[in-house]
């Protein structure tokens, strides 16, 4: 449904981009939130304060680095296997967090194993399009944004990365010279039967809010993902004044408002609603928790959502 026109258009992109896609609303509101810098709760003037400007000058080499690949031409293809026959995995850069489980067995939620693939012929697939053999992504992304993934192994010539497809945390082989690489140690946990949203760099707590996640009948899908795009918005409207979309999918619904049913974290005007289940399956949290996110942690963080 989506292709290479919308990017020619990007004003009438930005004003519908969260329609056009389908972004699922979650509903979130009312919970307790801090802003954090170590252990101690910062002030409400915060973003007067200096304390929340990144330095990504700095090298990143820590137990928390993750390395994000960039693309840097318009378009990268993603291969299911290397096509060079002659191609040797080397001992790769691999980043040990990409395969570690999330235990699935405590939650009972309606998936579908017959969801059909994201994207696929004829369906709505934000420039994103499946070819033999592996996937083609546009850059910029339809929101606008640097086409970005999170990469699990390097190989040097080659690149194995986690992709904005479904099946959720589907890896492909993209070329290391469609892209350039940089690191940071920006990570989040969401902790679905706490309702509670956790980001940090390296060690360090910078944020801890109250969410709403997704209701019963199209619950937040489990899984390790990455923050794809931001895109800003009428702080007073449903989303808040940020989207933070997701590489994942719901895993229960096929198409959310005629596109398809990409997980996001966003603000919301319901802030009574947080700390329950009420979405379609994105995360709700206060609006000033999410601008602060938009204007702090880059393309490429890891949200690693759990029971």
């Amino acid at each position: 449904m989506l292709n290479g026109a919308f990017k020619r258009i990007a004003a009438i992109v930005v004003a519908v981009a969260a329609v056009a896609v389908g972004m699922l609303v979650l509903t979130a509101s009312g919970g307790r939130s801090e802003l954090v810098t170590g252990s101690a709760p910062v002030a409400e003037d915060y973003r007067t304060q200096g304390l929340w400007e990144l330095q990504r000058e700095v090298p990143v080499r820590g137990a928390w680095a993750v390395e994000v690949a960039t693309a840097t031409v318009p378009m990268v293809v993603a291969y299911e296997q290397v096509p060079d026959p002659d191609f040797e995995p080397s001992e790769a850069v691999i980043d040990e967090r990409s395969e570690s489980e999330i235990d699935r067995s405590s939650v009972e939620h309606p998936e579908n194993p017959s969801a059909p693939p994201v994207p696929r012929e004829g369906y709505a697939s934000a420039v994103s399009r499946k070819v033999d053999g592996g996937w083609e992504f546009d850059n910029p992304t339809y929101f606008g944004n640097p086409l970005t993934f999170l990469v699990n192994e390097n190989h040097g010539e080659w690149l194995k990365v986690v992709l904005p497809v479904r099946p959720n945390e589907t890896e492909g082989w993209i070329r290391a010279a469609d892209v350039t690489l940089s690191s940071h140690d920006f990570h989040a946990k969401l902790t679905l039967s706490q309702h509670r949203l956790e980001v940090y760099q390296d060690d360090q707590l910078i944020a801890s809010t109250g969410v709403v996640a997704g209701k019963a009948s199209t619950p937040t899908p489990l899984g390790r993902y990455f923050i794809t795009d931001k895109v800003p918005k009428n702080a007073g409207g449903a989303y808040g004044p940020w989207i933070l979309s997701l590489n994942g999918f719901s895993e229960t619904l096929n198409e959310f408002n005629g596109g398809i049913p990409v997980i996001a974290m966003h603000g919301t005007n319901q802030p009574e609603l947080i700390g329950s289940d009420a979405s379609n399956g994105c995360i709700r949290m206060p609006n000033d928790v999410v601008e602060l996110l938009a204007n702090t942690v880059p393309l490429g963080t890891p949200v690693e959502i759990y029971a």
